[in-house]
């Protein structure tokens, strides 16, 4: 594969993993701010780990609270 080509593949990996982060749900607790694998758009009854009134928990945090 030649320069430009890495180049390209290089900047579309970036360009997703940013994507990525804007999509994707963070944990609330401001030590933590883990990433939770469930995307924003995701209905909060379908939610795995999520508290109302407070928003989503990983799924560390959540089972260090709900031990």
């Amino acid at each position: 594969m030649d320069k430009k080509k890495k180049i390209i593949v290089f900047l579309q990996g970036i360009k997703w993993r940013w994507f990525w982060f804007f999509l994707e749900e963070r944990c609330v607790l401001p030590l933590c701010r883990g990433r939770t694998g469930v995307l924003k758009k995701t209905p909060i009854n379908q939610r795995e780990y999520y508290i109302e009134g407070s928003g989503q928990l990983c799924e560390n945090c959540y089972r260090k609270i709900y031990k």
